[in-house]
């Protein structure tokens, strides 16, 4: 009886395994584990022999099922199960053998999308062929992009007739057959709103379709993208009503809820440049026809500032607005403190693909350096600037950039104390290494052709430092200094900067990073550097950076803390 009960309790005590797949290539030996029950149970504390013993006897059949997969159909496994003290070690050893190849390829189109240039074109790149390796993934792959290009182009009812993968194992072939039936084409009808509160003429201009172009769900998607990004809305409902389609012309309803006309938005933030800071922002929509009134007060340990805007959405609302402002800031910085007074107008549109901005401002500045006379500067100033920003996810990116490019100048002779003109450019690219590293460079120039820096307002002037600029040194530190030792600015700046970082655990990564740069009077001026290591958390509201910089140009306060929350492009 004691014999048999160590027996029986010795199925249900837990064991643990270790699984070794010999055999294969890199790619199919990672989608081979992928698949086995037997890879998924390793460090389970509950796993019993007993248990462990099915889904050994299991795995040789699902190696060869993943194989399949990937067009091995002649596949051999050795399999063993051993023990090594309390330690189970199950082993498999792969012969995949020859892959399966095409023999024969039948795709078609049948019906009006046979003359259809898209289709046509799909067909003609369509991507299996005789004699290639037979690959599942590959198959369903070129299968539903076919289907999807006829969606596009507005056959609606397209389905296919036939969908074959014949798989001969005597022969050791496969042939295909794909017979897209199209069905007719469909085309968009009238769009017509469901809302209240709005001009029916004005969110006519969000639509970039008109009756008669062929239907594409793509860009009812888009469509329903720009309304819910333009701010007035409160939730976006499109809604193509086939069954109502006259002349394969198929209505568009979309159904809107316009926002509150007033709201309240309150956020609280920090960053190592600007310390803790509090913001309270009230937006009114006005009119009929997507006019906004905006305005903020923000609060730091460093600025004060208030801002009033107006917009008015232009032809094309979602990339052309026409904007008034009127703001106000007080900013104190190692000692230095600038009062701003301005007002602007500006007009944004698209080029091409990059957003364009054209601005008059005039700003009236009361600056105080230590040691020296207050000073007042005014300035009228046109900027024209053109931004580019592309990403394969903005919040939180692989891969991507941001490039910025920015003229202004300003005139004595109108409104300006002194002639300057000057340029600002920056670009920071983001690249993915491998599927857990990224690299990550940045780079800032600006330049100033003026006669006196001093006659020039300070925030006009070129400051480095920070956690944007070079880390290691405290926000706008560097700079040309006057008599006194107290930085006042320069007429040139370059930065730049490579950094590196590496997924650790679920949503944390390490970085390192090397910092370069200064604001300068003239590019032979020496350039200082910071490097550190860094913590980033990808947040569910965006990037948090965590930088450990030293200056390595300094001999005194070489070591700070740089803490940024906010998108990386």
């Amino acid at each position: 009886m004691l014999l048999l009960a160590v027996m029986m309790s010795s199925n249900v005590w837990a064991v643990s395994v270790t699984v070794v797949l010999s055999g294969l290539g890199q790619k199919l030996h990672a989608h081979v584990l992928s698949y086995l029950d037997i890879s998924r149970v390793q460090g389970d504390a509950s796993l019993s022999l007993a248990r462990l013993q099915r889904l050994h006897d299991k795995a040789p059949a699902q190696i060869k099922t993943a194989l399949q997969v990937y067009g091995y159909y002649q596949a051999s496994v050795k399999a063993s199960l051993t023990q090594e003290g309390d330690h189970w070690l199950a082993t498999y050893s792969v012969e995949p053998g020859d892959p399966i190849r095409v023999q024969s390829v039948d795709v078609k189109v049948e019906g009006e999308g046979r003359n259809n240039a898209a289709l046509k074109a799909a067909l003609a790149k369509f991507p299996l062929a005789q004699d290639q390796i037979f690959e599942h993934p590959g198959y369903d792959q070129a299968r539903d992009t076919l289907f999807r290009i006829a969606i596009q182009q507005g056959f609606l009812d397209a389905q296919f007739t036939r969908r074959e993968a014949v798989v001969d194992l005597r022969t050791y072939t496969v042939a295909i057959i794909l017979h897209l039936q199209s069905g007719q084409r469909y085309y968009f009808g009238p769009v017509s709103f469901k809302q209240d509160g709005m001009s029916p003429e004005f969110l006519l201009r969000y639509v970039r379709f008109k009756p008669g172009d062929p239907y594409n769900p793509a860009q009812l998607l888009q469509l329903q993208t720009t309304l819910d990004d333009s701010g007035l809305f409160q939730s976006v409902e499109i809604i193509p009503n086939k069954a109502k389609a006259t002349a394969n012309q198929v209505p568009i309803e979309v159904a809107v809820t316009v926002r509150k006309r007033h709201e309240w938005r309150f956020g609280l933030g920090y960053a190592t440049d600007t310390g803790a800071r509090g913001s309270v922002n009230y937006s009114r929509i006005v009119g009929s026809h997507g006019d906004k009134f905006v305005s903020r007060l923000l609060l730091s340990e460093t600025t004060t500032s208030a801002t009033l805007g107006y917009t008015i959405p232009l032809a094309d609302p979602v990339n052309e607005q026409l904007s008034y402002g009127v703001r106000y800031s007080d900013e104190t910085v190692e000692n230095r403190e600038s009062l701003i007074t301005g007002v602007s107008i500006g007009h944004t549109d698209a080029w091409r693909d990059w957003q364009r901005l054209i601005s008059l401002n005039y700003d009236r500045e009361v600056y105080t350096i230590p040691r020296e006379e207050q000073q007042t500067g005014r300035a009228l100033y046109p900027i024209f600037s053109l931004t580019r920003i592309e990403a394969d996810n903005r919040l939180h990116p692989r891969n991507g950039y941001r490039i910025y490019f920015e003229l202004r100048g300003a005139n004595k002779n109108i409104l300006s104390d002194t002639n300057y003109a000057q340029v600002r450019t920056g670009l920071k690219w983001i690249h993915g290494l491998g599927d857990d590293s990224r690299m990550i460079l940045r780079g800032d120039f600006g330049s100033t052709n003026v006669a006196y820096l001093d006659s020039m307002p300070l925030s006009q002037r070129f400051f480095a430092g920070g956690d944007n600029s070079v880390r290691g040194y405290a926000y706008n530190e560097l700079g040309p200094k006057d008599a006194y030792g107290n930085v006042v600015g320069g007429k040139h700046l370059l930065v730049g900067s490579v950094e590196l970082d590496h997924k650790i655990a679920g949503s944390w990564s390490g970085a390192v990073f090397y910092d370069t740069g200064n604001a300068i009077n003239s590019m032979s001026d020496k350039l200082v550097a910071g490097a550190g290591v860094g913590l980033r958390w990808n947040s569910p509201v965006g990037p948090v950076r965590f930088d450990f910089a030293w200056a390595l140009d300094k001999q005194t306060d070489r070591f700070r803390l740089h803490v940024v929350i906010g998108p990386e492009l």
